[in-house]
């Protein structure tokens, strides 16, 4: 056995993880998908009926509230941020913004990777 033997079977074995992977999230996506819909059901049933909740089995369901927020992409989180820093009259608020985006991010560091890409035949 050559002494890249063992590297060769490490690659394929990341390359069919990485294929389980992307198999698993697709199932998950879809079960996601079928839970929000069964969810939704459950809500209509309770409003269309105009109850708070039911019993069934051991499990108790209730119709209640909750506050969400909706998610802005970097471009309106940037543009409000300049928006804030305008209105209070910073001379520098394009300086500033340039700042609070930079802290926003995490740290900066450097970690040991591989990257593994099919090669075309020519």
């Amino acid at each position: 056995m050559s002494i890249y033997g063992d590297i060769y079977g490490d690659i394929e074995e990341v390359q069919e993880l990485d294929k389980e992977i992307k198999r698993l999230n697709k199932q998950l996506r879809n079960l996601r998908i079928q839970k929000k819909e069964a969810e939704g059901r459950i809500c209509d049933f309770l409003k269309e009926h105009e109850r708070p909740g039911f019993k069934h089995k051991n499990i108790a369901v209730t119709l209640s509230e909750r506050k969400c927020r909706g998610r802005k992409n970097m471009l309106e989180k940037k543009e409000q941020m300049l928006e804030i820093l305008r209105n209070s009259r910073n001379p520098q608020s394009d300086d500033v913004l340039d700042e609070i985006l930079e802290s926003i991010k995490g740290d900066l560091y450097t970690k040991n990777c591989i990257k593994i890409q099919k090669i075309k035949d020519i």
